[in-house]
C-alpha cells in the first residue's frame, strides 16, 4: 500500500488482491460443497403407495441425496438416437391414465400402448438427462461416475473432512441420505442396482419416497 502525508500529493491506495483471492476461493469452495441437486425431483414419476411410510421427523437437519430411478428405452423417433422415458397422460378432471407416451431428451413425443417399459435401461434422471449405467460423453456419465462425483463433495463437506479410503476400507459412514424415488413401473432390479452402487461408493443411509396415501371420508 502506498504511503502519504498530508500535502505531499501522493495517494494512499489500498492493495485490494489478496482480499480478492480470498472472496473467489470461498465462492469457489462453496459451490463444490453445495449439493443443488437435493431439491431436483422429476415430478413425472408415479411412486408407489406404502401405508406403513412415515414422513421424516419434523425440523430434522439432514442431507438429502434425491435419485430419480427410471426405465428407459431408445427413441422410436426415426434418427433419433436419444433415450426415452414413459410419461402417463391423464383426464383433467377424473386425474385418471388416458394414455402413455415415450419423451425423450430431446422432446420427441410417441404413443406407447403399454404402461411400462420392457427390456429397458436403468437410469436416473438428472436435471432432465437420463444417465444410464454406461457414460455416453461428458454431459452424461454413467450412474456409477454420477455417484463418484457427489460423494466426493461429501467427503470435502463432511466435518472433519474424510478421504476416501477411510470410507471404503474403514467403513465410515457419509452423512447423506439417499432418498430414492421410483416410478411405479419401475422393476426392483433397476432399484436394488442403483443402492449398490450407492453403497459401492460409502452411502448406508436410504430413505424410500412414496405416494401419499389418499383417505376417502363418507360425508
Amino acid at each position: 500500500m502506498s504511503g502519504s502525508v498530508p500535502g505531499g500529493g501522493v495517494k494512499s491506495e489500498p492493495n485490494l488482491t489478496p482480499i480478492l483471492d480470498m472472496v473467489f476461493q470461498l465462492i469457489t469452495f462453496f459451490m463444490l460443497v453445495i449439493n443443488f441437486k437435493s431439491a431436483e425431483l422429476d415430478l413425472s414419476l408415479q411412486l408407489p403407495v406404502l401405508g406403513s411410510a412415515k414422513p421424516l421427523p419434523e425440523g430434522a437437519n439432514l442431507k438429502l441425496l434425491v435419485l430419480n430411478v427410471q426405465i428407459c428405452t431408445k427413441c422410436p423417433h426415426s434418427g433419433c438416437d436419444a433415450f426415452a422415458t414413459l410419461r402417463r397422460v391423464t383426464d383433467a378432471d377424473t386425474k385418471k391414465v388416458k394414455s402413455y407416451q415415450l419423451v425423450c431428451e430431446r422432446g420427441h413425443e410417441t404413443d406407447h400402448p403399454q404402461g411400462a417399459i420392457t427390456n429397458g435401461k436403468t437410469c436416473l434422471t438428472v436435471y432432465g438427462r437420463l444417465l444410464c449405467k454406461e457414460s455416453r460423453s461428458k454431459d452424461f456419465p454413467s450412474i456409477e461416475e454420477y455417484l463418484r462425483s457427489e460423494a466426493d463433495l461429501s467427503l470435502m463437506s463432511a466435518t472433519p473432512p474424510l478421504t476416501r479410503d477411510e470410507v471404503i476400507k474403514e467403513g465410515k459412514e457419509l452423512m447423506d441420505t439417499v432418498v430414492i424415488r421410483a416410478d411405479t413401473g419401475c422393476r426392483f432390479g433397476a432399484v436394488n442396482f442403483v443402492i449398490v452402487e450407492c453403497q459401492k461408493q460409502g452411502y448406508r443411509r436410504f430413505a424410500l419416497k412414496t405416494g401419499q396415501v389418499e383417505i376417502k371420508t363418507g360425508s
